[in-house]
């Protein structure tokens, strides 16, 4: 974990959104790298990229985007092993940095996250790292439920409610060797 901790009182009750997509959510206590593309997200990550450029502390929040139903759908007559080749693709895959999200797509929670590293690609770079304009890398902090979603356009805000992280005994071997397993499995 990083050596400056954020306190869940210092939260901001109104936090700009990450969506994140591909069933990844951020744990408080765990860091989680992203690669930001989606047009909405990227005049996010311009502001943010200002401020964390002057050394304020930039806290967003992250949360899933729910699986759409035809998604579900597919995975889950998908078998667990493949049973031979692969078919070819019929259609396109749908593009998600076109794609945008609707405010009903995205789950009530999340995780209030602290940016601790942020980097900003050149047109090059942005190739060579599969389209990514910006990487950035968060630190989760505390829960939070979203109350409502207060802004839309150009990117997601919205009204939360803290919900702080339950004390932990660490004096507890078996308590802090599962917390040390859950972070690892976040890198």
């Amino acid at each position: 974990m990083a050596s400056k901790q954020q306190k869940p009182s210092s939260i901001p009750r109104s936090i700009p959104l990450i969506p994140t997509r591909n069933n990844r959510v951020l744990y408080p206590g765990v860091v989680l790298r992203l690669q930001i593309r989606r047009n909405d997200t990227l005049q996010l990550m311009d502001q943010l990229w200002e401020q964390h450029a002057k050394g304020q502390v930039v806290i967003v929040g992250c949360v899933p985007v729910k699986p759409s139903a035809a998604a579900a759908q597919s995975n889950s007559n998908r078998p667990t092993v493949p049973l031979g080749p692969r078919p070819p693709l019929l259609k396109k895959p749908v593009d998600d940095v076109v794609v945008p999200i609707d405010p009903s797509q995205l789950f009530e929670w999340g995780t209030a996250a602290r940016v601790i590293s942020f980097i900003k690609n050149n047109p090059y770079q942005s190739k060579m790292s599969r389209g990514a304009a910006y990487i950035v890398t968060l630190e989760g902090i505390s829960r939070f439920k979203i109350d409502k979603i207060t802004k839309t356009n150009p990117y997601f805000e919205a009204a939360i409610t803290v919900f702080p992280e339950p004390e932990i005994n660490k004096q507890d071997p078996e308590m802090h060797g599962r917390i040390i397993a859950l972070r690892q499995a976040g890198h």
